[in-house]
């Protein structure tokens, strides 16, 4: 059986894209912190404007730290995942193993269907459905991955098979969607563009926040981070109040 591994250059691509990611939300998210505080703040006009500008960039560099550590940890998760997976194939039988999952045997008389998913790989299943059987993904990062998939070819016909995942739209968009609905709240006076935007905004925060507590992918400092939208729900909560009882 040959042994095969995850190549150093698709954890390199993959480190790249997380790292890009995290600066980008790490970014967004302190900005959107330390603008909600320093709002308050101006509001309450309790501080001075050089105490208001520390207290920003202190602000601005927590929130900051606090979500690129957690991204660092999902990288470092990721490196466990890359050094341990391995992938032994013959002409009768394949293992897989990596850190947190136990190692798997399929025989290539059980393997009932093979598919394959444009960027992730390849799926082979001993049923014929998603949930019969047994199925394992063997990602396009492998070494010698048109080896591996033409000896597999040779096992079932491999299908093409498109992504599970939803068309996804870009993080920076939905993060642009969210400052701008929160400037409206912030910024317009009038009561009846307030209130609908508002609570759009508190129900997505919620969403938000119940999705990012119950995905056990996430550290716990990225969960603390749902205190930043109970404080956001909060100052939204308190704008439309304040513009109910104004004359």
């Amino acid at each position: 059986m040959t042994r095969y591994r995850l190549t150093e250059e698709g954890f390199a691509a993959l480190k790249q894209r997380m790292t890009r990611r995290g600066l980008i939300t790490g970014g967004v998210t302190a900005l959107i912190a330390a603008v909600l505080f320093s709002f308050l703040q101006i509001s309450s006009r309790s501080l001075s404007t050089p105490v208001l500008i520390g207290l920003f960039v202190i602000v601005f560099g927590l929130f900051f730290a606090v979500t690129y550590l957690g991204t660092q940890r999902s990288i470092k998760r990721l490196a466990e995942f890359w050094d341990t997976f391995e992938l032994r194939l013959g002409e009768e039988k394949l293992s897989l193993r990596h850190i947190g999952a136990k190692k798997v045997t399929i025989r290539r008389e059980d393997v009932l269907r093979i598919g394959e998913t444009p960027d992730e790989g390849l799926w082979v299943s001993t049923g014929l459905e998603e949930e019969d059987g047994l199925t394992v993904h063997i990602p396009q990062e492998v070494e010698d991955y048109p080896q591996v998939r033409e000896v597999l070819s040779t096992w079932a016909e491999v299908e093409e098979v498109p992504s599970q995942a939803a068309p996804r739209v870009p993080g920076w968009a939905w993060l642009a969607l969210f400052l701008i609905a929160y400037g409206v709240v912030l910024l317009v006076n009038s009561l009846w563009i307030v209130l609908p935007v508002g609570i759009l905004l508190i129900g997505f925060s919620v969403y938000i926040g119940i999705a990012i507590l119950r995905n056990p992918n996430f550290e716990t400092p990225v969960k603390l981070g749902t205190v930043l939208l109970a404080l956001l729900i909060l100052s939204v909560i308190g704008r439309i109040g304040f513009l109910v009882a104004a004359p």
